[in-house]
This record gives C-alpha cells, sequence and structure tokens, in this order.
C-alpha cells in the first residue's frame, strides 16, 4: 500500500526485479495523494499483477489521486513494466472526482503500459518515454498532455481524448502505428511536436472528425523529416505536404541526369537549376546572380527556391579557391558565408583575389 493519506514514493535502487504485488493508489481520506514509483536502478522493474493498483472506497474529500511513474533506470530497449490495468478506485460517500486516479510519466527512464487501462484522469509525460505495448492502451477520453517527453506507440493503435503540447514534445510512430486524438483546437499548444518513426500521411494521426480539430497554429508545430507543412483533412487525419526532392525536379524537368550533368545545355549544372528552381521545371536558360560591389566590398547571392528542402553543409555549401587549382576550400556558414532565410551569400576578402562557386549534392 502506497500513500494511503498521505504523498508517498517508492524509490527502487537495484539491478531490477519483479513483483506480482499490487498498488494502492491513495487511501480512503480526503487528501489530493500522489504514489509515485521511481526507478532508480540499474535494472527494469517489472508489475505483472493483472490489477496494477487494487481499488480503495473513497469516503471524504472530492480530489482526485495520482499516480506517478518516474525515475532514471530502464531505456526503450528493456523498460519498466506495468503489465496490468491501472483503475480508478471506487467512490464510497466522497464526492466526485475523488475516485480518479491521473497517470503520470516523470523522470527520464522509459515505462510500458501492457493492458486496457479504465482510470479516467488524465495522462501526463512530462519527462522520458511512455511506451504502448499493446492496442488500447489508453482511456479513450484520457485528456493526454506531453512535455519535454516521448510517447512512444510502437506498432500500435490507440484512442485518447484531446492532446496538449507543453514542451518540445515528441511521438514516435512505429508501422502501423495509429493514434486517434479528441478536437484539439481549444487548447493552446505551448510547445512543439516533432513526429519519428514511420509517420504515414493520412493514417498515422488523427484528430476529432474534422478539417478544424487543430488550429492553424497548431499545426504549425508539427515537424517531421522529410514534410515541409501538415493539415488535417475533412476526417480528422494529419497530412503531410511532402518535401520536394531531386527526382521530383527530374520528374518536372523531363530529365535522367545527375546532379553534375546539364540537361538543358545551358552551361549551369542540374544541381544549380534545383537549387534555384527547387521543385518546378526550370528548362532553359537559366539566369545566375552576379558579383555585388557595395563601396568597394564584393559579395554574390544565390538565392534558393522555397521549395529547394536542402541544408548548408549537407546539401549544399560554397567553394572557394584562389587559384583555380589544386582543392578547393568549403567555406563555413557564419564566415565568409551568410544565410539570411533563401539568400545565400559568400563576401569575397578584401585584396585578395578569389573564386567561388556553389556545389549542390542533395538532397
Amino acid at each position: 500500500v502506497i500513500a494511503t493519506n498521505n504523498s508517498t514514493n517508492l524509490i527502487y535502487t537495484g539491478t531490477g526485479d519483479t513483483t506480482n504485488r499490487p498498488i494502492q493508489v491513495g487511501g480512503v481520506g480526503s487528501a489530493a495523494t500522489t504514489t509515485s514509483i521511481a526507478n532508480n536502478g540499474t535494472g527494469a522493474l517489472i508489475f505483472t499483477a493483472t490489477a496494477f493498483n487494487t481499488p480503495v472506497g473513497i469516503t471524504g474529500g472530492s480530489a482526485p489521486r495520482v499516480l506517478g511513474l518516474s525515475g532514471s533506470g530502464g531505456n526503450s530497449t528493456t523498460p519498466n513494466e506495468i503489465r496490468g490495468v491501472i483503475a480508478d478506485n471506487t467512490l464510497n460517500g466522497a464526492t466526485a472526482p475523488a475516485n480518479q486516479i491521473s497517470l503520470n510519466k516523470g523522470g527520464l527512464g522509459a515505462w510500458k503500459l501492457f493492458s486496457t487501462n479504465t482510470y479516467t484522469g488524465t495522462t501526463t509525460i512530462g519527462a522520458g518515454t511512455l511506451i504502448l505495448g499493446a492496442n488500447n492502451i489508453l482511456p479513450d477520453t484520457t485528456a493526454v498532455s506531453i512535455g519535454a517527453a516521448t510517447l512512444d506507440a510502437d506498432t500500435r493503435t490507440d484512442t485518447a481524448g484531446t492532446l496538449n503540447i507543453t514542451a518540445a514534445a515528441t511521438i514516435r510512430l512505429g508501422t502501423g502505428a495509429a493514434l486517434a486524438f479528441a478536437d484539439s483546437s481549444a487548447i493552446t499548444w505551448a510547445g512543439t511536436l516533432t513526429l519519428t518513426g514511420t509517420f504515414v500521411s493520412g493514417s498515422s494521426l488523427k484528430f476529432g472528425n474534422s478539417a478544424t480539430a487543430l488550429t492553424a497554429t497548431q499545426l504549425g508545430k508539427i515537424s517531421a523529416t522529410g514534410f515541409t507543412g501538415f493539415s488535417l483533412n475533412s476526417s480528422g487525419y494529419l497530412i503531410a505536404n511532402t518535401a520536394p526532392t531531386f527526382t521530383t525536379w527530374q520528374t518536372a524537368n523531363s530529365s535522367a541526369g545527375a546532379f553534375t550533368a546539364d540537361h538543358d545545355n545551358d552551361g549551369v549544372l542540374n544541381g544549380i537549376e534545383y537549387f534555384l528552381g527547387g521543385s518546378t521545371n526550370t528548362t532553359g536558360q537559366t539566369v545566375l546572380p552576379s558579383i555585388t560591389n557595395n563601396a568597394g566590398t564584393l559579395s554574390i547571392t544565390w538565392t534558393k527556391s522555397a521549395t529547394y528542402p536542402g541544408t548548408y553543409g549537407t546539401d549544399f555549401w560554397v567553394e572557394t579557391t584562389d587559384t583555380l587549382t589544386g582543392t578547393w576550400t568549403t567555406e563555413t556558414l557564419g564566415g565568409n558565408v551568410t544565410q539570411t532565410g533563401n539568400n545565400i551569400t559568400y563576401t569575397f576578402p578584401t585584396a585578395t583575389r578569389r573564386f567561388a562557386w556553389l556545389k549542390v549534392v542533395g538532397p
């Protein structure tokens, strides 16, 4: 029994253990108690009881109880486990919502849930990782809040209440994973949401049942590698705008040529045309930038297309040489190279003859 009438912590510091003993969250009194289980050991802590917590009849007060899962022990590969059902207490003479239990995931460790839980309070993931170990783990109406933490859906499907994002949050989606949240447009997201794993546009995430179940501001706070923006379709599914690639440019220009080829023989390499034109058709003469003289300071600016998704230093960069022979030097962003929005500017050093070019290799 933990936290019969006062908030209590159970702190584990061992090398890993398994128990079939249930936990009691709160007692019959009126206090708003928190039961916290923290694994600060070096191995996973596993609870195997079919009913994780033994319901207690609440006889006084109206304050709900909180179950906290925390600690630094457990990781995504070997997480702590709760295999039984997390349920509410019973209401026996007290005033609702005294019987409610809310789940609060804290600490840097990972906890994995395996049963169809029935608690009716909220689900807060404030730190570390909460992993869904089966389908339908989260109660269908529980309001979910994610802070600087990860909700790992693994390969599962689940339905929950509203979603709030309070910090730099992450939702990881394994193959086939699908999460459906209630309309969350009335909630102000203070943080950002990054999607990792295998996000599938139009099926992985759903909000309510309409295109207005998230606001434009909320949609602007969602990001995922390979996508440039998000919207909801008329059924509430999250739809991603795919970032164009060199293959997109090749299709638009009916060209199979590589970055270093010149598909239209205008003297401008395909990679440069892709950089300047993004996903559009750039067949024909491509206009290149010229040197600008500002009171004796020489510079050149390449303006990349708004649909070109590359990153300086990875997909494109400026190279220079003083002799046109030997190795060209890659210029560091923040030195003689600056990036302002879509403008990439190289400023030539004074009193030095130098040649510069833009090199594009991806994505």
